[in-house]
């Protein structure tokens, strides 16, 4: 009883100060395939969406959505955010995660604080790498989703690579450099990842 009282006063002052949030241009899929087209804003600290149209007003928990592509004028790039179902503490939890990177290996991307920081703002989000239904922490990229990569890789190629191309698989943007060669299946070496920078 007591997380839903917090929950609707977290609500109640969301819904409140929804006039001064940041809204975009959306389109929103819901999980029963309904197309909803109008402005959201994302609250990623609780999951939800408010949307508004000319026709309606709405509140969408993430377990209802499937995903949304939203505009973003301040950067002109389309940014797409999902709707995952996990568990945490022993339930069963949907949360909302922006798409960076798409592929057999996905890079995801949830903001640290309460709101929908600035695309740009790498820093302000928390990155997590995808490989089918399983969620992984960036942080845990070198034991669980490197090793993926590495296999399809003589270790001596893998090394050059990362020698001639001054990459750490420690470090989260040079892991986003590596799952975005992995999905593209590109040969390892110093022409493809140079020429794409």
């Amino acid at each position: 009883m007591r997380p839903a009282i917090i929950l609707f006063f977290a609500l109640a002052s969301f819904v409140g100060e929804a006039k001064s949030l940041q809204w975009y241009e959306a389109v929103v899929v819901l999980k029963d395939n309904q197309v909803l087209v109008g402005e959201v804003v994302i609250q990623p600290a609780l999951d939800v969406v408010l949307f508004k149209s000319d026709e309606m007003r709405a509140f969408y928990p993430a377990a209802e959505i499937n995903y949304i592509n939203i505009h973003d004028s301040n950067v002109k790039v389309p940014r797409k955010f999902i709707s995952l179902s996990g568990e945490e503490r022993g339930r069963s939890v949907n949360k909302i995660y922006e798409v960076v990177l798409q592929g057999e290996l996905s890079v995801i991307r949830k903001p640290r604080g309460g709101s929908l920081p600035d695309f740009d703002d790498a820093y302000s989000y928390e990155y997590f790498v995808m490989e089918s239904s399983t969620v992984v922490k960036m942080a845990d990229f070198r034991k669980t989703i490197y090793p993926i990569i590495e296999h399809h890789y003589s270790p001596k190629q893998m090394m050059k690579f990362l020698n001639d191309e001054n990459l750490n698989p420690w470090s989260p943007s040079d892991a986003i450099k590596l799952i975005d060669m992995y999905n593209d299946r590109l040969p390892i070496d110093a022409a493809n990842i140079s020429a794409r920078r």
